[in-house]
């Protein structure tokens, strides 16, 4: 028996991310003194092989890109195809054209659609077509689809949950067909899912990292058929009052059922 050892990071395996997230852990964790406060706001915007992350000035992202670009570098990484929100910043290590980025100012980042020139987000949604005959399985499948970390769809995407529960009650199968009254209001509701990516909210929570005043307001609530809670963020400049969602959940009520006031403890 031969026993082989690893001498690269591998990719294309189920482990890869784990590998690629410890490596750079690893070498972030492990620069100069002058560079640690970027390499440290590099590795908080991780996501996979992505970053995103947020700066106050133009120069700042400058600094930024030259220092996060080097130190990866080191660890034989080119972290490129810079996207910014400032028409003044050009993109550097990118293989688009110039033209090719001017048209192009909605970017794909986390499943979600960053409009760069309005700076905002939505869901990335498309009309649904299901093929007939309509079961629970598919029904699943389709609300899977819709990838909202922040939870604003919540009262859109707690219908189909709704109606699932409603079948888990009957002795429907995973792949047992449906009745056509189920089939038609699932099928409204999948012609209509498109218009959710007309919802855009600002990227933007604040007007400035320090702003005069900060206030973070949480309401929470239950019916017998949902309990949700949403955080709001209010601040003040000058004499101008900014009040934008931060973070939204939602979830169907339990079957077993409960009085409204029990309901409302989950939710908060």
């Amino acid at each position: 028996m031969k026993i082989y050892r690893q001498s690269r990071v591998v990719f294309g395996v189920t482990s890869s991310s784990f590998l690629l997230g410890a490596v750079l852990e690893l070498h972030l964790s492990n620069v100069e003194e002058g560079q640690r406060s970027v390499a440290e706001k590099l590795l908080r915007s991780m996501y996979v092989d992505n970053s995103v992350t947020s700066v106050d000035t133009v120069e700042e992202y400058e600094k930024f890109r030259e220092v996060s670009v080097s130190l990866l570098a080191q660890a034989g990484m080119e972290l490129r195809e810079w996207e910014s929100s400032v028409k003044e910043v050009s993109e550097v290590g990118s293989s688009r054209t110039s033209d090719e980025c001017r048209l192009e100012t909605i970017t794909s980042v986390l499943g979600m659609f960053w409009d760069r020139t309005s700076d905002t987000l939505a869901c990335d949604v498309n009309a649904i077509c299901v093929e007939a005959p309509l079961s629970k399985r598919k029904i699943l499948t389709v609300v899977a689809k819709v990838f909202d970390p922040i939870g604003y769809t919540g009262p859109v995407t707690l219908q189909p949950k709704l109606m699932l529960q409603e079948l888990w009650k009957s002795s429907k199968g995973w792949d047992d067909d449906l009745e056509e009254e189920v089939t038609e209001k699932f099928g409204k509701w999948c012609r209509e899912l498109h218009l959710l990516s007309l919802i855009k909210l600002p990227r933007a929570m604040m007007f400035s990292p320090d702003p005069e005043d900060v206030q973070f307001h949480l309401f929470t609530d239950a019916s017998q058929y949902a309990y949700a809670a949403v955080v709001f963020v209010r601040s003040v400049q000058g004499s101008e009052v900014r009040v934008q969602l931060v973070q939204a959940k939602a979830r169907v009520a339990p079957l077993k059922g409960g009085t409204i006031p029990r309901l409302e403890l989950p939710g908060a």
